[in-house]
Order: C-alpha cells, then structure tokens, then sequence
C-alpha cells in the first residue's frame, strides 16, 4: 500500500458517515499494524519535515484527524441502555492507533505535533462522565513521552505547564491514574527549559509526602505507586533543583517524620515485599541478559574488556575500581578543592540555594548521579509503571538523605534535623528485623539462588550502613557504656562470638587507642561491632561484611566531602582500626558467599587505602599489627585464587558435584582476581613505601602453578576472563613469567 491510499483512508475516516466510519477505523487500524505501512508513514513523515508544502501522509496528520474525529464521536454520541460499554467499545480501536503512533511514529529525527492531543487529553480528563477514556490517554500520553526523543516532541509552553499543573493538582486528589510517572516523564523532557515551575512541583511534592496519612485511604495501591515515582523525582530534584533553605530543610524533616508512616504503607502490610521487590531487579536483568549469552558475548565478541561492567552491575557490590575510574567520578576527584554547584538557569520561578547547601558532586562517589525515569542498576529506562519498585525507591532517597544530613549537619550547616531523630531509631529497628527476616528466607534457598537473591539487595545494605553511621553519631555521648550501645544497636545477634575471636579484636582495640589518639571512637567501635556480627555462628553473619564494604564507602565519601571545605582528615586512621579488628577474621571459608561478600569488601578497603598513598594522605608508619593483617589479605586472596583454579577444573571436567555454576564461578573469578590486582597495584606504587608483601615472589609463584594448570583445558573458560589477563601482566612486575605462560593464552 502506498502513502496516498493511507492518506485517502485517513481523510475519508474524518468525513464519512458515522456507520461507514466503524469499517474505516479498523481498516486503519489493521494497515497501522502491518510494519512496511509504518516505515512508509515515517519516510512521508521526514519528508515532510524537509519540505511543509508536500502533501502526503505523517504522522502527526494521522495524530490530528483522529483527535478530531474521537472529538466528533463524544459529542454526537446518543442512546439509551448501557452508552459508556457502548462507548468504550467505539473508542477502543481509536485509542489503539494513538498507542501505534506513540509507539512507532515518535521514534524518528522528525517533531511530533502533541498540542492537538495534549489539548484533548486535558479537556476529556476533567469530565468525569467519559472515565473510561482518562486511562487509556493517559497510557498513551506517557508512551509519546518515554518513546520520543527529547528533541523531537513540539509542545507549546501553555501545555506542557497546564499538564505540570494538572499533575500536581492530581496527586493530592482521589485519582486512579499516576500523575507522579507522568510528572518524570514531562520533567525528563523539559528540565533544561528555563521556564518550568519547579516551586509549584517541589511544593507539591512536599505536600503529597505530608498528607500520606489522609491520602492512603482513598486508593492504596495507587498512593503506594505514586509515592515511589515521587520518591524518584524529588531525589532529582534533591540532587539538580533547589528552592530555598527553608524549603530544603522541610523536605528534610518531612522524609524523617514519614518513615514510621511509610514503614506501615508500603512494607508492614506485606512482610515478603521488601526482599522480594529488591531481588526484582537482578531477576529482570537475568532475565534479560540470560547467563549463556552472557557468557558467549565474552567469548566471541573483540570488546571483551568493555563486557565487564556488565559483571560489575551484577555483582555483589559495584566495584570500588570502577568507581574510580568512572567519567563522573573522575571529574569530581580533580576538583576536590572547590564546591561544586549543580542547578539548572535561576528563572522567575525558581530559586537556587546557596552554594553551602548544595550538592558538591563528591556527594555522588559512592552512587550514580540520579537520572529521571532510568533503573539506577541496569541504566534502563522504566518503560511500565511495574518497572518501579517504590520500596527500592524509598531505600534510595532514604540513604541519600541520611547520608547528606550526617555529613551536613557535621558541618552546622542543617539544624533541624538535629531536632527528630525519631525517624532513624524506627527505620533502624525495622531494618534489622528486616534483615532478620531476609537471612531466614535466604535459609532455604540453594546456593546460586541465595547469591541472586543477596545480589538484589544492594540499596538495603546501603541503606543499613547510612542508618548505622548516622545512629551511632547520635549515641556517641555515652562512651562509658559501649556494651550498652552494641545490645541497643544490633541486640541479640551481637551474643554470638568465640573466645578466640574477643581476645583478637580486644587486643586491636587496646593497640588502636594507644597507637593513634586521632582515630575515632565512633569507627572503631562501629568496626568492632559489625566484625562482631560477621563472626557469630549463623551461616549469614557473613552478608555484614557488605554493610561495612558500604559504611567504608561513605567515610570516603565523607573525607572527600571534608576536603573539599579546605579541612584536612585521615581517613587512614579508620582503615588502619579496621584492618587491626579484622586480621582474626580474614580466612578462607567453606561457603562461596562468605568468600564473595568478604572480598568485596577487602577490594574497597585495598582500592581506597592504595588511593589514600596516592593522595599523600598518610602521615605516619603503619603498625606491625597493620601489616601483619595487610600479608594475611595477601595470603587469603591467593588461597581463594587457587580454589578457583581447581573450581575451573572441576567444570571442564563436567563434574559439578560441590561446584559452583558456571556463571556464578566466573563471577566468583572475577572478584578474587580483582582483588588480587588491586594488592598488586597498591605494592607496586612509586608512593607506597610501607605497604610491601613480605613474600610477593611465592605469591605469584603460586598464581603462576594455578594459571598453568588451566592451560591444557577446554579453552571456552580462559577466552572470557579479562580479568586473568589483567592479573598476569600486574603479577608480572614482580615476578618473570614461565615460559610456558603467555598473557593472550590466558585470555
């Protein structure tokens, strides 16, 4: 079919009768579903782009006679009985073409005309006797929006501002739509425009959070789904808009006073929710990517070093190296001397804070900058409202707020939230029953399975770290009584211990007060305790190791941020009292994911003590104790390398009994290699002068007898590992390579 037969169906479906328009409207329909039509109908669209006066088909043509012919038919519509079903079923067909130009026409370099059907929308969604219409406009609204580009979509300013205000207005209102998904979406398009009511929404937002109480009982499931899309948006707005300090502060306090309330909304009617919800996200990128692609993308495609931040995303933890090394990252590292100030153009409406309240990116180290509408894991867009999780979004700007009251108050910078510290004492104690209750369910769970499920609960560790570190500054007053503090913080799970483990770390805190007086009371203890945890009896003590990988994350983050105010601080005296607490606990375990979680914390502690060298940072002589517990990093990393090897050997040779799956092992690979790359990059820095294996050549000895075993194996296993590749061209500074042994055969 060619452009002029669509165009003259288009033109007789506006002026035939209203008995020949029901055949022309599905004829259309069914020409729309056919994929060459639509490639047509885009090529007449850009050629109409290039050139106004041709006559031809496009789709913002087809957009704007079937908005007038929907008009026509609502208001000439007349009968008796049941006219809504009647109604609703004329409409549908109608609706289903919009949904195939939203989602096929706006995807082109050519503008789409939305003024017509923005007009539309907002005329039939104020009149209530044609409900059956508001969703399916809605819907389709939201597609034209996620589907366009942002340059692409023409919608005058009167519009787009009375569909800002109409979803402002809409979220305080019984409504069974989403105004807040829709809210993203509009803002996504437009937040370099100069003119946008950014008050008018901030305001709105803070008066959504303040009425939940009232607003719950009209339409829960809608409340709970809005509320995560306005958890969503004004973390963005947190991190990119700013009113005034007045405005700032209230937000504050407002999130503290709700989180009891939120607590019973969204997770306390549903135990299950929480841990469920956050393993969603790995199942739907597991889903997505299957393992055996995966695996066959490392294999065959010549980018294989690009593939590892897809391991990353997967992992246990993002990796501290790729932290480092991000384009974001980077740029805050080179500007620690100054403040930053993030905020879009001062308008008439809209009113920077000042520069000490802001956001300086170094807020941004330890978690990707938010972006509106994208999944913070996976970088996807959120096509589906199901695609947003409103328990992951309230973990989300929960921690982000904890962690900048704590280090703005630090500062006298944010006096009212000294004020309510109700908010954290209830979302700790909620948190550790959580954690609980997560550990029980992990119980029955096969080994892979538990990995995936604890994978998905990044935000929660995160989380509990940032209430953690900010409960423990709020009971620093009572020193005296430090069993007191631990049985009010982590309560029964702290009495399980062996002797030999309280002898170690009471002897480490002994040597840390005496050897350093600068090091914090708060960092020790805090270390001793969590140590404490990941040594009791239970077979998941092991997964708090990820909330201190997590509370190391934000003291860095926290000395960048001290820093950049022109204060100096050592965030070596922190390392130096952890690594003292954890030399009785770092040994090889039985259980992989005691391993896993255990090495990825020891990456971030290693990547961030070689950073502090480079820094210059440290200014005094590690103690004996220090670089005892530096070697018995070395020694168990290199014990696990070889388990490794042998694992390798066991799946070349099919036999899987007691073995790991093969995805699940190359992950396991990779956190050991990296983290024996990172001890290898921080012994040989030109600026580290203290921190020197004690027996580096039989380490690599040992890395050397474990790579060649795997050398006369199926070679499926040893194409995909860039991280193998990386460790013998580091271990081979220290060491000459046999032979035998050649960096490509590994990889």
């Amino acid at each position: 079919m060619d452009q002029c037969e669509i165009r003259r169906l288009v033109d007789d479906l506006v002026a035939c009768t209203k008995r020949e328009r029901k055949n022309n409207v599905f004829r259309l329909l069914n020409i729309l579903q056919v994929p060459t039509n639509r490639q047509i109908i885009s090529s007449c669209s850009d050629k109409k782009y290039q050139n106004n006066d041709l006559r031809v088909v496009s789709w913002n043509f087809i957009i704007e006679n079937i908005v007038r012919v929907m008009i026509t038919e609502l208001q000439s519509y007349s009968g008796r009985g049941n006219i809504e079903s009647r109604l609703n079923m004329e409409m549908t067909p109608y609706l289903k073409i919009l949904q195939i130009v939203a989602l096929h026409g706006s995807k082109g370099d050519y503008p789409i005309n939305l003024n017509e059907f923005a007009l539309f929308f907002l005329q039939i969604v104020k009149d209530k006797s044609v409900a059956f219409l508001h969703q399916g406009l809605f819907n389709t609204l939201c597609v034209f929006l996620l589907e366009a580009r942002l340059s692409t979509l023409i919608l005058d300013t009167k519009y787009r501002n009375d569909l800002i205000f109409w979803c402002c207005d809409q979220l305080n209102c019984t409504t069974s739509l989403l105004p807040a998904r829709l809210l993203c979406f509009l803002i996504r398009h437009y937040s370099e425009s100069p003119s946008l009511p950014f008050h008018h929404i901030s305001g709105s937002l803070i008066k959504f959070m303040k009425n939940c109480d009232s607003l719950v009982g009209q339409s829960k499931n809608i409340f709970v789904t809005n509320l995560g899309w306005v958890c969503h948006l004004l973390r963005w707005l947190l991190s990119n808009v700013y009113t005034n300090i007045s405005d700032w502060q209230e937000v504050v306090v407002i999130i503290h006073q709700k989180i009891p309330s939120f607590i019973n909304l969204v997770f306390n009617e549903n135990q299950a929710t929480c841990t469920l919800s956050i393993n969603s996200g790995t199942s739907d990128k597991t889903k997505e990517m299957d393992p055996s692609q995966r695996y066959n993308a490392l294999q065959f495609h010549s980018e294989a070093w690009t593939k590892e931040s897809t391991w990353d995303s997967l992992s246990l933890a993002s990796s501290f190296t790729t932290i480092l090394n991000s384009t974001q990252n980077s740029k805050s590292l080179d500007i620690l001397a100054g403040n930053t100030v993030n905020f879009i153009e001062q308008t008439k409406v809209f009113h920077p804070a000042p520069a000490h309240l802001t956001c300086s990116s170094q807020f941004f180290l330890t978690e990707q900058f938010p972006k509106l509408c994208m999944d913070s894991h996976s970088s996807n867009i959120m096509r589906e409202s199901t695609d947003l999780s409103t328990q992951q979004e309230l973990f989300c700007l929960w921690r982000w707020v904890f962690v900048f009251c704590y280090y703005k108050r630090s500062f006298g910078q944010l006096t009212t939230c000294q004020e309510n510290h109700t908010g954290s004492s209830v979302l700790h104690r909620y948190l550790l029953q959580e954690f609980n209750s997560i550990t029980s369910r992990l119980s029955f769970q096969n080994e892979d399975t538990c990995w995936k499920t604890v994978s998905g609960l990044k935000n929660f560790f995160s989380l509990f770290a940032a209430v953690l570190v900010m409960e423990y500054d709020k009971n620093l007053s009572n020193h005296d009584n430090k069993s007191e503090i631990a049985n009010k913080f982590f309560g029964e799970q702290i009495e399980h211990d062996t002797l030999e483990n309280q002898r170690e770390r009471k002897r480490a805190r002994f040597e840390v007060s005496n050897s350093d007086t600068g090091t914090f009371v708060s960092s020790s203890l805090l270390w001793d305790n969590l140590v404490n945890l990941t040594n009791n009896n239970t077979k998941f003590g092991c997964l708090w190791w990820l909330i201190i990988d997590w509370v190391i994350r934000f003291m860095w983050q926290n000395t960048l941020i001290i820093r950049s105010q022109g204060d100096k601080y050592e965030l070596y005296t922190d390392i130096e009292a952890l690594l003292k607490i954890i030399s009785a606990s770092v040994k090889v375990n039985r259980i992989a994911l005691a391993n896993e979680c255990l090495v990825t914390m020891l990456h971030t502690l290693v990547v961030l003590l070689n950073y502090e060298l480079y820094q210059g940072s440290i200014s005094h002589v590690p103690s004996d104790s220090v670089l005892s517990a530096y070697n018995e990093i070395w020694e168990f990393a290199v014990s696990l390398f070889e388990q490794c090897s042998i694992q390798r050997s066991r799946l070349q040779g099919h036999k899987r009994e007691g073995s790991l799956s093969g995805y699940r092992f190359l992950n396991h690979d990779r956190l050991v290699c990296n983290l024996l790359s990172a001890l290898f990059c921080l012994h040989n820095s030109t600026r580290n002068n203290h921190f020197k294996c004690a027996n580096v050549s039989n380490i690599c000895s040992r890395i050397f007898t474990s790579l060649m075993r795997c050398l006369d194996l199926d070679t499926s296993h040893l194409n995909n590992s860039p991280w193998r590749v990386r460790l013998i061209v580091l271990s081979s500074t220290c060491l000459k390579l046999p032979r035998n042994l050649v960096p490509c055969d590994v990889f």
